[in-house]
């Protein structure tokens, strides 16, 4: 456990497990599910779509490293592209579009992207959601603590930075990463790369802004794991 092979090989069982597995005949969680539904009622299926095999990836992508994960978030998207074609009839998702040279291909995908509130099906992507960012914004600060708050992990201030990194009068906004980042870690590195790619991302944490080089600005709170 913890060794390269065994984190790669860990992504792929459950890759297997919720989208299936060509070399055994398995049609995987996401498809078995909801196929079961269908045959009651169409509804029924598209309901369990939001509420249930969109989210079942969720904590994986959230306490692995993004390159480990890449490939099974995009087969989870496949996947449920596969099962909202059929609750739905039609396949809304397919990013070419709904006839030959579309001007904008995308444009139905988009639209079915958007929350409810906006009009959209509220499908959220699992390759373009943050839950690894969203849960670094949350713990890297319980590690650290603050003068009101005792740090969940002393040891490991070198690396994370000391209480008073979080609190107000120290702006952490402005600073509340820089331990984090020159330490060089792989975990700090990736959080690196993952930023600039996010801008516009709603986040969730304590601080809702990294150092000002890598600044997202967050569209609003409460709302981990998603895309917008």
């Amino acid at each position: 456990m913890g060794d390269d092979a065994y984190v790669q090989d860990f992504p792929l069982q459950k890759e297997r497990e919720l989208c299936g597995d060509p070399e055994s005949g398995d049609v995987g969680t996401i498809a078995r599910v909801t196929s079961a539904l269908a045959e009651r009622i169409t509804h029924c299926e598209h309901t369990a779509i939001f509420y249930s095999p969109q989210s079942r990836v969720d904590y994986v992508l959230s306490v692995h490293l993004p390159s480990q994960t890449r490939r099974l978030a995009a087969a989870v998207d496949e996947a449920l592209r596969e099962v909202y074609a059929r609750a739905l009839g039609t396949d809304i998702l397919n990013p070419e579009g709904d006839f030959p040279k579309q001007p904008d291909p995308t444009f139905t995908r988009d639209r079915f992207s958007l929350k409810h509130s906006q009009g959209g099906g509220d499908f959220r992507p699992a390759v373009k959601r943050i839950p690894f960012l969203n849960s670094l914004f949350s713990v890297l600060p319980a590690i650290s603590g603050s003068l009101a708050q005792a740090p969940l992990w002393p040891s490991l201030a070198l690396i994370v930075g000391g209480r008073s990194v979080y609190d107000k009068d120290s702006k952490p906004k402005e600073q509340c990463w820089t331990a984090f980042f020159a330490s060089g870690c792989r975990t700090a590195r990736e959080m690196q790369e993952e930023m600039p790619t996010r801008r516009g991302a709603r986040i969730d944490g304590p601080c809702c802004e990294p150092a000002a080089e890598h600044s997202l600005r967050p569209a609003g709170r409460g709302h981990r794991l998603s895309h917008r």
